[in-house]
Formats: structure tokens, C-alpha cells, sequence
């Protein structure tokens, strides 16, 4: 992203862009759709992004840093158990993305676009959740609430994976309290194995 000189206008191009995007599709929408969406001519909005990709990239962005958020606030919560912490962040993970992405198809097609595209952002968000994944295991172990093992945060991610990639969320989903129940049943699961005997 070029240095925006006015970050509301730069945030108003990524508005009206997620807009487009989710209704009409990447590959439909052209430059020239979000100029007038954003009532300025394709140059103007040059000045502010390289291209659609880009600019579909700091969409994507934006779904990456509400994980990290996400992550940032159960990470911060007090008088939490982990399995709760690792409970809690697992559930909202899964309503956000049952609600936003089986309202909004086409955002499948930008995350695969841009994930080929730039490989690291795909990357960073599981490193986000494997990250928080681990800080958990490593809380659960400092207060004698999980067993010492050989479990990592990567491989607690590899069991919970359904519940926290949009990938596994595609129509036809199962209804949301179906797949909260399956989630419960995993995790319980997960938490029996790490349990200090």
C-alpha cells in the first residue's frame, strides 16, 4: 500500500471495495466499479493503491488482524482457565466465520486469490492462532491445569482446524449450534488428553 496521504479516503477505497467484493466478486469487479463506488476517477484511486490486488489484500487483512484481535483479547482476559481461554477463542473463531462467510460466498474467491498471491498473509493468520494455541498450553502447564507433554500449539491447531479456518465453513454448513456442539465435543476431547492425571 502506497503511504496514504489521507488514511480515511485510503479506508473508504477498502470499504467500498470489501462491499464489492463480497456482493459482485473479485475477478467482477474492475478498477474503474470502485473508483465510482468511491465517486473519484481510477487514477485518484492509483494514488492510493497499486491495483486490485493490493487492494484485495488489505481486505484480507483486515479478516487477519480480527483473529490477532480476537487472539490479543482472550489472551488478556483475567481469572481465565486455559482450556476456557482456548475455549472461548475457538467459539468466536467459528461464529464469525459461520456468519460471515456463509452470508458472503465470494469472499472464499478472494482468500483463495490472495492467499496464492501472498502466501505469507495466509500464513501469518495461522501463525496467529497456532501462536495463541501455545501461549495457552504453556499457561495450562504453569498453573498445573495441563499435563507436560509433547503437545504443541501447532498440533492442538491441527485438531481444532475445522472450527478455526473459514475453509471448513463452506455452504452447505451444518447449522451454527451443530457445529458449536461438534467443537464442544473436540475440545472436551482435547482437554482430557492434556489434563494433569
Amino acid at each position: 500500500m502506497k503511504p496514504p496521504k489521507n488514511q480515511k479516503v485510503a479506508q473508504a477505497i477498502l470499504d467500498a471495495a470489501q462491499a464489492r467484493f463480497l456482493t459482485q466478486g473479485f475477478q467482477k469487479t474492475s478498477i474503474a466499479d470502485l473508483a465510482a463506488d468511491c465517486q473519484m476517477s481510477p487514477a485518484n484511486l492509483y494514488r492510493y493503491f497499486d491495483g486490485k490486488k493490493e487492494i484485495g489484500a488489505q481486505v484480507v487483512a483486515r479478516f487477519v488482524k480480527h483473529s490477532r484481535a480476537l487472539a490479543d483479547q482472550f489472551r488478556n482476559l483475567p481469572d481465565l482457565t486455559a482450556a476456557k481461554r482456548i475455549e472461548g477463542f475457538c467459539l468466536e473463531i467459528l461464529r464469525f466465520n459461520h456468519h460471515v462467510f456463509l452470508s458472503q460466498t465470494h469472499l472464499f474467491e478472494l482468500i483463495r486469490l490472495i492467499s496464492n498471491i501472498r502466501p505469507q498473509m495466509a500464513k501469518e493468520h495461522v501463525g496467529i492462532k497456532v501462536e495463541f494455541l501455545e501461549h495457552c498450553l504453556t499457561l495450562g502447564l504453569k498453573n498445573g491445569e495441563f499435563a507436560p507433554g509433547e503437545v504443541s500449539g501447532q498440533t492442538l491447531f491441527n485438531g481444532l482446524i475445522k472450527f478455526l479456518m473459514p475453509h471448513f465453513i463452506a455452504p452447505p454448513a451444518p447449522p451454527l449450534p451443530e457445529l458449536e456442539s461438534q467443537a464442544l465435543s473436540v475440545l472436551q476431547l482435547l482437554f482430557k488428553g492434556l489434563a494433569k492425571r
